[in-house]
């Protein structure tokens, strides 16, 4: 058989890994974020962009595959392994973004805290609300130019559109100018893609109480996928329907049984223990667009998807000779798996995928000389329900679990769930369009966001906040102003209208009685004649907090604990929502002020100082603990001080005073 796989025509692997490097870069306008590394590898992805469960796992990997290059010596073995190919194989030539519009400055409370993410350019004729456009080239001689590009319109937020052009340029260094192979050229030129969606990969830190083991949560963290070939025509199955994309799989989070101390319970959506909280409601996945007919007719052929399958992926990398061979055979056949099926029942897809990857070749394209190009468009999206419904529904579910109380069982919950599945799919569909419209947005484009936001906390009575217009504003009707009260949560609720006026540039919003000691994010938005809005993740201050206070203490006798006792609840109910074991230290007189806190042996707990007049707040919270600290029940030792009596001291450093009083935690 080894004899047999050395008289094929010679064949050569090179890998393209994602990997981020300081050149890599971010889409950020929209409900889908993805990072591109600098040789263009896609890894991770957020969605929905606000949830606190947002950030998951995944990545890309690509194989070039030709057949009879006509470089002398080429590949003496006939095959190269992955990840033992040259050093060197992928070169980054440049891996830039450009954007639509400038991004706003934001300031809060005198903080920059403007988005750091690094942008190239602004232009403000690009198609899409960001591009990042990205050039490598490989020792085959064979260079890839991609364009990721995103959008913050409503409708088109959720997914990113992927155009790849594989040119053989001849070119094998970071210099474009050079042609190092100026007569390459192969017989047949395959890619072959290593994919993988992982929601709830491992970001899930705060989803368990502390009591659970890590045995409990070792499944958690694994993935399921629904695979799904959308683009089998029902009717015949195996045959592509071209007019369909074709999706190549499909993934949610986990599905499987999991063990809450000593119960079985089933994990799909990844439920928070304490709370229910589905924390992974999301479906995410790929699917195919436009193939290139040959390297010189740019027709759409789907057909030349010629292989669809799992495996695991232990046996994709470090197999034995023979595994190798067998590898290239799965490359080349066209064989389909039995999970990529139109109408698939949920439950009998689902598998257990921890260490499996979604494998799929592309081709072949014969004849590929100097200046042959073929194109592959896809698009990567991810849909779900809102984490609004995620967190009411799975605390009816939980109720159910735990109590028996309730509809809203685990039949009720998986369906909820898989609506994300048929969402996703009419996402592609979208996105397909798109293309085929050149780009287009049918609604038309969102209008530029202010361009600046700056919230200033002023006293306990409100809140003030102050923007600029658009630097070009003739379309401009009104803003939005949206909020969220203890969450950087993605279900912003509206909070008022302003009109825009021609005269002033400047504009000012008071938001009266806010809730003091509570987290409080906004959002501004730009509307335009049309109804057209900005960018929902432009103009917000998701990355910083405001709290406001309660009125400053007139003297050291104002000085309270706010709850007392505190009473640490084990389903983690919020006694500030949004943040969990928070005790405020209220009334603090103007000034600096040293906290000290002790055990009722004298044992000193934490060592704080506070300036109310510079943090903006009479109140402690953990926006001003030193040290990145959050919580006031967490020690100096970072660790969850016990039950018991303790005593706070507070000494004023501007001459007003001190005070030594107790407060009681229950856990």
């Amino acid at each position: 058989m080894l004899k047999f796989f050395y008289k094929l025509v010679m064949l050569v692997l090179v890998v393209f890994t994602t990997s981020l490097f300081s050149q890599s870069r971010s889409t950020t306008c929209s409900r889908f974020g993805i990072d591109v590394g600098s040789t263009g590898g896609l890894s991770g992805f957020d969605w929905p962009r606000d949830f606190r469960y947002a950030a998951n796992g995944g990545n890309n990997q690509y194989d070039i595959l030709i057949e009879n290059w006509n470089k002398t010596g080429g590949n003496l073995n006939g095959y190269a392994v992955p990840g033992d190919v040259e050093v060197g194989a992928w070169m980054t030539v440049y891996n830039k973004k450009t954007v639509k519009y400038k991004y706003p400055t934001i300031l809060v409370a005198g903080q920059d805290i403007t988005d750091p993410d690094v942008y190239d350019a602004v232009d403000a004729k690009l198609p899409a609300d960001q591009v990042i456009e990205t050039l490598a080239t490989t020792y085959l001689g064979i260079s890839l130019r991609q364009r990721v590009y995103a959008w913050s319109h409503p409708n088109y937020q959720d997914f990113v559109l992927v155009h790849q052009q594989w040119i053989n340029t001849g070119n094998t260094d970071a210099d474009p100018k050079t042609k190092e192979l100026p007569d390459n050229s192969f017989a047949n030129f395959y890619l072959f893609e290593i994919n993988t969606f992982k929601p709830g990969d491992g970001s899930h830190d705060e989803m368990c109480d502390r009591n659970h083991t890590k045995s409990d949560r070792s499944d958690i963290y694994s993935s399921t996928e629904i695979w799904a070939f959308e683009g089998d025509d029902p009717a015949q199955p195996g045959i592509i329907d071209p007019t369909r994309p074709q999706l190549l799989h499909v993934s949610v989070g986990p599905d499987l049984n999991d063990r809450w101390f000593g119960k079985t319970v089933n994990n799909e959506g990844d439920p928070k223990p304490e709370t229910g909280e589905l924390m992974s409601p999301m479906y995410v996945g790929e699917g195919i667009i436009h193939l290139d007919k040959s390297a010189k007719d740019r027709t759409n052929d789907l057909t030349k998807l010629k292989m669809t399958r799992w495996d695991e992926y232990y046996w994709l990398f470090h197999g034995e000779t023979q595994a190798r061979e067998d590898r290239y055979n799965v490359y080349r056949n066209g064989y389909h798996s039995e999970f990529f099926v139109a109408d698939q029942n949920p439950d009998a897809a689902d598998i257990y995928i921890g260490s499996q990857r979604c494998l799929s070749t592309f081709g072949p394209w014969d004849g590929f000389a100097i200046g042959d190009t073929v194109n592959l468009v896809f698009v990567r999206a991810a849909k779900g329900i809102s984490s609004q419904l995620a967190r009411e529904k799975g605390a009816e579910w939980l109720n159910w679990w735990q109590n028996g109380q309730g509809a809203f069982n685990d039949q009720e919950k998986n369906k909820l769930l898989r609506t994300g599945k048929d969402s996703l799919i009419a996402c592609y569909h979208k996105a397909k369009t798109l293309w085929e419209n050149n780009l287009k947005l049918p609604e038309g484009w969102n209008p530029q966001p202010p361009q600046k936001l700056e919230i200033i906390n002023t006293d306990s009575n409100y809140l003030a906040l102050t923007w600029l217009e658009p630097a070009n504003s003739t379309n401009i009707s009104k803003y939005n102003i949206y909020y969220a009260i203890g969450s950087r949560d993605a279900q912003y609720e509206l909070l008022a209208t302003t009109p825009h006026n021609p005269g002033p540039t400047q504009y000012q919003y008071v938001y009266r009685n806010p809730k003091p000691g509570f987290a409080h994010y906004f959002n501004l938005t730009a509307v335009d004649m049309n109804g057209n809005e900005s960018s929902q993740y432009l103009c917000r201050t998701n990355r910083l907090a405001i709290y406001p206070g309660l009125a400053k203490g007139e003297s050291m006798k104002d000085v309270r604990v706010v709850p007392n006792p505190f009473v640490y609840d084990k389903n983690a109910v919020e006694n500030y929502t949004g943040e969990r074991d928070k005790i405020m230290i209220a009334g603090l007189p103007p000034g600096r002020t040293e906290i000290r806190i002790y055990t009722l042996t004298g044992d000193l707990v934490r060592f704080l100082v506070h300036d109310v007049n510079t943090g903006g707040n009479d109140g402690l919270d953990y926006s001003n603990l030193k040290k990145g600290r959050r919580y006031l029940t967490i020690s100096d030792n970072n660790q969850y001080i016990a039950s018991g009596v303790y005593v706070y001291q507070v000494k004023s450093l501007d001459g007003h005073g001190e005070k030594t009083g107790k407060f009681i935690v229950i856990r």
